[in-house]
């Protein structure tokens, strides 16, 4: 999920992967609660679309942002700083 992010088989390639894993019942229990989650989610996505699966990109997106803000440079960034 976290580099590939959700996708309409998003389920079936998750449920694949953990069952290679979990062996035991808590394991097991584990994996059917991932797999209900991530239906739920990518239930979301449309036919050959991709939704983020994890926060990470919108984070490291918003810190570049950031700081490009705090520089003086790009003149949309700087007036969003200090404001207009």
């Amino acid at each position: 999920m976290r580099q590939q992010g959700l996708y309409p088989e998003a389920q079936v390639d998750l449920e694949r992967r953990l069952a290679q894993v979990a062996h035991t019942e808590r394991g097991q229990q584990l994996r059917r609660n991932l797999v209900a989650f991530v239906a739920e989610q990518q239930a979301q996505a449309r036919p050959n679309e991709r939704l983020l699966g994890s926060s990470e990109v919108i984070e490291s997106v918003l810190g570049k942002t950031e700081t490009l803000g705090a520089r003086p440079g790009p003149e949309r960034f700087y007036r969003a700083r200090v404001g207009d």
